[in-house]
């Protein structure tokens, strides 16, 4: 049995029926966030040594897609910031990351004989509640 999945599968949605997902997304990126900070001292004998706790979480996300749908219109009201309240983060194999997300850094592309494209960076905004999949519903 594969452990692969399909890109798709890898959502951001909201918890709430009355708000919208993100439209139109063929791409994304996921990065888990954890910052390493080094405590090496003369006593390490030069080895280096790190803190095991991260001192800063969180995840910084990329989608890109084509350009469609009122989430892009949203995040032009606010700004280009706006904050989704409640949205949670699948990935299949892996889990749930829910909690409040922001989105900053939209961006918009298009040739005359092409479909007009987004880009746009979403951040994790405050704690997240994380859910462990269960190996047996794993894909």
């Amino acid at each position: 049995m594969s452990n692969a999945f399909l890109g798709r599968a890898i959502t951001l949605s909201p918890d709430n029926d009355e708000d919208e997902p993100v439209l139109g997304v063929r791409s994304k990126t996921v990065n888990l966030l954890g910052e390493a900070l080094d405590i090496t001292s003369d006593d390490d004998d030069s080895f280096q040594r790190f803190l095991e706790e991260a001192a800063r979480k969180g995840i910084s996300m990329t989608f890109e897609g084509i350009a469609k749908g009122g989430f892009l219109k949203r995040v032009a009201d606010g700004g280009n910031v706006v904050v989704l309240k409640e949205y949670s983060l699948y990935v299949p194999g892996v889990g749930t990351w829910q909690g409040d997300w922001i989105v900053s850094g939209v961006s918009f592309s298009g040739e005359t004989d092409g479909i007009a494209t987004f880009s746009a960076t979403v951040n994790s905004n405050g704690v997240l509640t994380f859910t462990e999949e269960p190996e047996a519903t794993a894909s």
